[in-house]
């Protein structure tokens, strides 16, 4: 590897650094209350008892029963429901980070590893809907990005 590219990598890792840093930050700003509000009272629900597919009848539940051994292991350790939208915001960041690593082991095997990188990068800038949470838009999201790079990582 030249000097040319190796400035070059740590540049764009610089810039994935402070997109991740920034996209941590942002989870603990703004409001929904449409879809995230949803999404969270669904989970939260299953947490308190409803059984899913008899006491709920929405399709979207299939996602939030995904989300709800973590929300229940929160719950158990803090007590209740204050904090509970930024926690599912902070498993959100972590879901596109992952999401955004396996990209990166995908794509090093196609093109160098800057412009993997700088694709790589792109779960964590991009936010389905403009809504940092775990619901059914953005797991499908992010999950779909993590299989189809799983896959092209495997071929």
């Amino acid at each position: 590897m030249t000097i040319r590219e190796r400035l070059l990598l740590a540049f764009v890792a610089v810039v994935a650094v402070v997109i991740a840093a920034a996209a941590a930050y942002r989870t603990r700003y703004g409001v929904d209350v449409t879809d995230e509000a949803f999404s969270v009272a669904m989970q939260w629900e299953f947490v308190l008892g409803n059984a899913p597919f008899a006491d709920e009848h929405a399709i979207q539940q299939t996602a939030a029963i995904l989300v709800v051994p973590a929300v229940a292991a929160r719950t158990a350790l803090v007590g209740g429901t204050d904090g509970l939208v930024i926690f599912v915001r902070h498993l959100y960041w972590c879901l596109a980070l992952a999401a955004s690593a396996v990209c990166f082991l995908a794509l090093k095997r196609y093109v160098r590893k800057p412009a993997a990188l700088a694709a790589a990068v792109l779960p964590l800038a991009f936010v389905p809907f403009a809504t940092p949470s775990l619901n059914y838009n953005t797991m499908g999201a992010l999950l779909f990005t993590i299989g189809a790079m799983a896959g092209a990582a495997s071929l």
